[in-house]
């Protein structure tokens, strides 16, 4: 049996001391690392809750007020919630009057109606504008748009033909109603040859002569209300043209695209204007103008001209004196009425179809005054 040799002995127990050396020291070496970087992170933390306590005190130092400036900043908030709602009540009761207004003003309107424009007969509207602005705007637009919304119905109950038909009209009608009184249809259709774009450029200033007085007293119509109708929407006019003493015509006239084919351009006389003197004796006037585009050089127009009797506060004049509105003054006093009725239809035609002419010609008139 072999024995260790004590230099082999002592040589084994002192590598073993050697590694016990080395795992201590290496021990030793993680944890002063692990000291150092616990040392480091805490080092790091403290610089950032330094600088976020260095944000938080500037930030309470620009955004803290004084309690004298709070309570200004509270007081100036009171009077504009007490400014506010004064003006919220003061529009409260502004709507509140202006819906009594307009309620009246439509009962006042609908009161007379059988059914809405009716073209057959006397029951057209005794049309008013109030003078208060709001409610003057909304009057403007409910009595154009009532007669663009029902165009197409008018245009087939005074027997126009289709859009797509191509037929001509050029007539003038009397009708004897039952009260005794007359009503006045012009019908006008016509093919012309140009575009939509510039039939319409035409056509209204067609409409600016016509509702400023070039049938009645040329050159004596005034424009009103401008700045106004621009809140009611584009295009739309208005005008007065003093005829006699006895006698002006109010007319509003508006013009409506429908699509990029057709448009629609409405007149109405307005027979009670606040704003305005009273008006001794008038007729109710009406028309509608249609533009439909054709093709891109042609256009068809059709027009519809509707007057009534004339009348007073009183109601509907004599056949003495609707004649001499006419320019018939002097009725065969020896003949019966029906033989003054035949002499007044016979000078009503001929001044309705002189009218025919002169719508038919204006046109070219007015392009002859631009040089074309």
């Amino acid at each position: 049996m072999m024995t260790r040799q004590p230099s082999e002995a002592r040589s084994s127990a002192a590598a073993d001391k050697l590694r016990k050396r080395e795992y201590h020291r290496e021990k030793q070496r993680m944890y002063r690392q692990e000291e150092a970087n616990e040392l480091n992170f805490l080092r790091g933390r403290v610089r950032d809750l330094e600088a976020e306590v260095a944000r938080l005190s500037q930030r309470k130092a620009l955004t803290t007020l004084s309690w004298r400036e709070v309570a200004s900043a509270l007081g100036e908030e009171k009077r504009s919630v007490v400014h506010q709602r004064r003006l919220l009540q003061s529009q409260r009761k502004m709507y509140q009057d202006l819906a009594l207004r307009m309620t009246t003003w439509v009962d006042q309107h609908t009161g007379r109606v059988k059914k809405p424009l009716d073209t057959s007969g006397g029951s057209w509207r005794n049309t008013t504008l109030l003078k208060e602005p709001e409610s003057r705007k909304l009057g403007v637009d409910w009595i154009t748009k009532q007669m663009f919304f029902n165009v197409d119905r008018v245009l087939r109950d005074c027997e126009f033909p289709a859009p797509s038909e191509g037929s001509f009209l050029n007539d003038f009608t009397i009708r004897e109603l039952e009260n005794d009184t007359f009503q006045y249809v012009w019908r006008q259709m016509t093919l012309v040859p140009f575009g939509l774009p510039f039939t319409l450029s035409i056509l209204r200033r067609v409409i600016h002569q016509y509702i400023t007085g070039a049938i009645w007293s040329p050159g004596n119509g005034k424009l009103l209300d401008q700045e106004l109708l621009e809140g009611v929407g584009p295009n739309v006019q208005y005008a007065r043209t003093v005829v006699s003493d006895a006698e002006a015509v109010n007319l509003i006239a508006r013009e409506f695209a429908v699509g990029d084919d057709r448009v629609v351009v409405v007149s109405q006389n307005i027979h009670d204007d606040e704003t305005l003197p009273e008006c001794q004796r008038q007729c109710d006037r009406r028309f509608w103008v249609v533009l439909d585009k054709v093709s891109e050089n042609e256009t068809k127009i059709s027009l519809l001209y509707i007057n009534s009797h004339f009348f007073t506060k009183a109601g509907f004049v004599s056949l003495a004196v609707e004649a001499a509105c006419w320019g018939c003054p002097n009725l065969s006093t020896d003949a019966t009425e029906a033989q003054q009725t035949r002499q007044f239809k016979r000078h009503a035609d001929a001044v309705g179809q002189q009218f025919l002419e002169f719508n038919r010609q204006m046109p070219y008139h007015v392009m002859g005054s631009l040089g074309m």
